[in-house]
């Protein structure tokens, strides 16, 4: 029993040794990388503005943690502010001093904001890898400098808020969490998610996944992008459109111009004048276009199909609708009438409310208002900043025709003009008013 006891004496002795010397080690480690991070950021030219951290330790290992992080540029403009976090650091490079882009290999921020701004060529204004690599001078702006190329790191996001802006256009997503992993000789994976977001979009859930191949000479996208709950009304086109869709997509194309792919999705969607149910369709997105095409959905008891283009950053737009099999019992809330109408529409707009235009035409088969029946209804509407406008109408029957050449509809408020009957056996025009 004594023999036990004192092996076993023994070995919580070493241990308590092997865990000193671990601390020790590590206290010194932590002593050395504060020393290299200060050494570092009072010289480097990689990071633009000024960090600071307000706790920083590390192993023998060569994970280093830091608490409340804050970096922000030379006029004072936050880029990061960093709850919590660590990355993981070549032990040899600390040793001997020689920090460079492809010592740190693991990096995790916790409930982090971070504000990232991009330039023309989709490179972060902040950070310029390529400054600390000499080798740089003579190579083409297109490939990367052989400083970027010896990266090769994992990130894991969580809880974090993140504010992209490129060009014109900004993103604020909240509820960020995002695993990616850079290989700059290979390809960069990423699994990226994010709760509600604002900005030149407004959707209530993004997720991206897949990868951007590095090998070639200009880096090429193979993304896979959702988007739930994507508020149109956010774009700008100058209608008020509450109901919300929803896109599946695939991103293609060379950096820094993606080209997107998929499909789209509403419930309904409320224009002036029309429902619309169960809408999808297709798009195209390139170059700050896109193009909707092969739309299907359901209005007033019959179908459409649709298609268009928006411009995301002039706001323009153009719309065409062609509707099959309309009734008009359900369209003007009346049993009265009853007849099958085709609808030919048209939509443009700016991206000003007050001069969004649709205008058409119309035709109807057979039908009847209360007893009176008659062969058909055309005509032509316009309708723009709350006056709807009539054109060309005329109610086609055996006895006769019915013609209105104009009357318009301000604010729900009619405004008749003339009416004529024009008699099929004497060929006699008649003004009823």
């Amino acid at each position: 029993m004594a023999k036990r006891a004192k092996i076993g004496a023994t070995i919580v002795g070493v241990a308590i040794f092997l865990v000193a010397i671990f601390y020790g080690l590590s206290y010194q480690a932590t002593k050395q990388v504060v020393n290299i991070f200060n050494k570092t950021l009072s010289g480097q030219q990689m990071l633009d503005g000024t960090l600071t951290v307000g706790t920083l330790r590390a192993n023998i290992f060569g994970l280093v943690s830091f608490e409340n992080l804050l970096w922000k540029d030379e006029q004072g403009r936050l880029i990061a502010q960093i709850g919590s976090g660590s990355f993981a650091v070549k032990p040899w490079d600390v040793i001997t001093k020689r920090v460079e882009a492809s010592t740190i290999t693991n990096i995790e921020i916790n409930d982090g904001l971070l504000c990232l701004d991009f330039n023309e060529r989709m490179n972060l204004k902040n950070i310029d890898i390529a400054k600390q690599d000499k080798r740089k001078i003579g190579l083409p702006k297109p490939e990367f400098s052989s400083a970027l190329k010896d990266m090769n790191f994992t990130m894991a996001l969580n809880r974090c808020k993140l504010v992209a802006r490129y060009a014109n256009r900004e993103f604020a997503m909240n509820d960020v969490n995002a695993k990616m992993h850079m290989n700059s000789r290979d390809k960069f994976d990423i699994d990226f998610s994010a709760g509600k977001f604002s900005g030149t979009l407004e959707a209530d859930a993004l997720n991206i996944v897949g990868s951007i191949n590095l090998k070639p000479k200009v880096a090429v996208y193979d993304l896979n992008l959702t988007i739930k709950d994507l508020k149109p009304s956010s774009l700008g086109t100058g209608i008020n459109v509450h109901e919300k869709v929803s896109t599946t997509s695939k991103i293609s194309g060379q950096l820094p111009s993606p080209m997107i792919d998929g499909n789209l999705s509403m419930e309904e969607l409320n224009l002036p004048a029309l429902h619309f149910s169960n809408v999808v369709g297709d798009f195209h997105y390139e170059n700050a276009f896109i193009n909707i095409t092969n739309v299907h959905a359901d209005v007033y008891g019959g179908n459409c199909d649709a298609s268009g283009y928006f411009n995301i950053d002039n706001k323009h737009y153009n719309v065409n609708v062609l509707g099959h099999k309309l009734r008009s019992d359900i369209a003007a809330k009346s049993l009265l009438i009853n007849c099958l109408v085709e609808l030919n529409l048209k939509m443009r707009g700016t991206g000003e409310h007050k001069k969004v235009l649709t205008y058409g035409d119309f035709k109807s088969g057979k039908g009847n208002y209360g007893p009176v029946l008659f062969d058909s209804i055309t005509g032509k509407f316009t309708n723009q900043y709350g006056v709807l406008r009539f054109s060309d109408v005329e109610i086609h029957s055996s006895a006769g025709d019915i013609s209105a050449p104009f009357f318009q509809i301000i604010n729900g408020k009619l405004k008749l003009g003339k009416v004529f009957f024009h008699d099929h056996q004497t060929g006699e025009n008649k003004a009823f008013n």
